[in-house]
């Protein structure tokens, strides 16, 4: 009924020779929906029917043998990329915002202008303060500190998609599959990740 949050469990009946069930977890009007089976020896899970599917079939190569394993395939996310785009731009913009105290503090104890404080905020705090975006730090007109563009924790702004050339650029347009293996073996504990 009313409830803001939920999480319903079923079997799908469409024959075939494997068994999949299905988990539907809604968030008020948000609704996801994730698949899983079990073939061979794997267990297999995706967000995506077709997905579960084609990995329940496919063989496993050498390189991919371990105990977990993790695939990602970005170019399945077309319908979805408008929106991670948008989620990047605003992670971005937090993050960036979130160096300009630190940014004014360190300006005002200085003397300098932001871009010259990188020095001074590796020695004291370990960290140089960067806009992922690409955005440079400037002092306003009132002598505040600003990202030329996300502007200020007053008033910011930033773009629907994240800045060409930045890291969440580069992963929606340039990254087609992440995957991430986990082994235990003798030594311990192991992880392979794969980047294409």
């Amino acid at each position: 009924g009313g409830s803001l949050f939920g999480v319903d469990g079923y079997q799908i009946v469409q024959g075939g020779s494997r068994t999949v069930e299905a988990i539907s977890i809604r968030l008020l009007t948000l609704q996801l929906r994730f698949y899983y089976t079990v073939s061979g020896d794997r267990f297999v899970i995706a967000n995506d029917r077709e997905l579960l599917e084609s990995l329940a079939t496919s063989a496993v190569g050498e390189s991919a043998s371990g105990t977990a394993r993790l695939e990602l395939a970005p170019v399945r996310w077309n319908r979805i990329l408008p929106a991670m785009g948008l989620a990047y731009a605003e992670d971005s913009r937090r993050v960036c915002l979130g160096n300009v105290p630190w940014l004014e503090a360190l300006a005002t104890a200085f003397a300098q202008p932001p871009r010259d404080l990188e020095d001074e905020s590796l020695a004291l705090l370990g960290v140089a303060f960067a806009c992922p975006g690409g955005g440079r730090y400037v002092a306003g007109a009132d002598g505040r500190v600003e990202c030329a563009l996300h502007g200020t924790p007053e008033a910011p702004r930033q773009g629907p998609t994240p800045q060409p050339g930045s890291p969440a650029a580069f992963i929606l347009e340039g990254v087609r599959r992440l995957e991430a293996t986990l082994a235990f073996t003798d030594e311990g504990l192991t992880t392979q990740i794969v980047v294409e």
